[in-house]
């Protein structure tokens, strides 16, 4: 969020250095004749109009930085931005990210980790997903456990047997006055076995309450699984549509840049009007601001399907 705001201030700030200049070509255009006060009019109210854009995004930066200091408990110094040379494509190459027998995870490198490989598909990607999910695990084991507390709980209408062992030892002394000491030992060693009959009803109602507990415990289960496979599902259709989308708005903007530069040739050589060139200007930056918010958007889904960013986000 930080960054996407500081791109937009970044191209607000452009598109006012540039409406700026063409603000100023039109005064000159006007006081030589060869434009109209319309064109004057119509770069002033453009210009007006990005600054208001300009005060809107400084501010929209500073609550994004102070949202992020929140969350990190520090102060937020210069935060680099995305390099327009990034690949981003290479966020899920790499998905699979676990601790298992006590080995450390690996450190998960951006720029080297996810790409979209060929061979996988969707169902690759939630499987994966529910490997590496923190709630998926934590409900199975809940599961489990229910499972085992009714089965002791049904074992309550079992017979159980009871091995009790004891020994004993008596040591006295005579009261004649001899000194005679007598000395006796008792071992014994019982087996008891216990059948139990009725216990007015707390055995089955253990039972009824353990099961239904079980039953729960497996509802949870498969609705977080059924959670996460969505979650995953969505996140894989956003990556993998972003990438496609930030392919298209690359495309679309060079084709932008070229349609600027023809309306500014145009507008100099009197085949084009001002606001020929500030609808192309406006058409640049709109360009430009989609493609930068598609590019984090792709990234973030991207880290989703990882499991870097846990899918039901409640958990983190």
């Amino acid at each position: 969020n930080v960054l996407n705001a500081q791109d937009t201030l970044n191209l607000a700030r452009n598109k006012k250095t540039l409406i700026k200049e063409q603000l100023e070509q039109a005064k000159r255009n006007f006081e030589v004749g060869t434009a109209t006060i319309t064109d004057t009019h119509e770069a002033q109210s453009r210009y007006d109009l990005v600054i208001a854009q300009e005060l809107a995004a400084e501010a929209d930066v500073l609550i994004k930085r102070s949202a992020l200091e929140q969350l990190t408990g520090k102060p937020i110094g210069n935060v680099k931005t995305l390099s327009i040379e990034a690949k981003i494509e290479v966020v899920a190459k790499q998905r699979r990210i676990k601790i298992k027998n006590n080995t450390q995870a690996s450190k998960v490198n951006i720029e080297n980790a996810v790409a979209v490989q060929p061979d996988q598909t969707i169902q690759d990607w939630v499987k994966q997903a529910e490997d590496v999910s923190y709630n998926i695990i934590a409900s199975k084991l809940a599961y489990e456990i229910a499972n085992k507390d009714t089965n002791r709980a049904i074992a309550g209408h079992a017979p159980f047997v009871d091995l009790i062992a004891q020994r004993g030892y008596n040591d006295t002394e005579s009261a004649n006055g001899l000194g005679a000491t007598y000395k006796s030992y008792s071992n014994q060693a019982i087996i008891q076995v216990t059948v139990p009959l009725f216990a007015g009803g707390y055995t089955q109602s253990l039972v009824r309450e353990k099961s239904a507990l079980a039953s729960k415990a497996l509802a949870d289960y498969e609705n977080t699984r059924r959670n996460v496979a969505q979650a995953t599902r969505q996140a894989y259709l956003g990556f993998t549509n972003g990438l496609a989308q930030v392919k298209a708005y690359e495309a679309a903007e060079i084709s932008a840049l070229s349609s600027l530069e023809s309306n500014k040739l145009g507008y100099e050589v009197g085949v084009r009007i001002n606001i020929d060139v500030l609808n192309a200007q406006d058409q640049l930056f709109t360009t430009r601001a989609s493609l930068y918010k598609a590019r984090y958007d792709t990234i973030i889904n991207g880290l989703k399907t990882t499991g870097v960013l846990n899918p039901i986000a409640s958990c983190h």
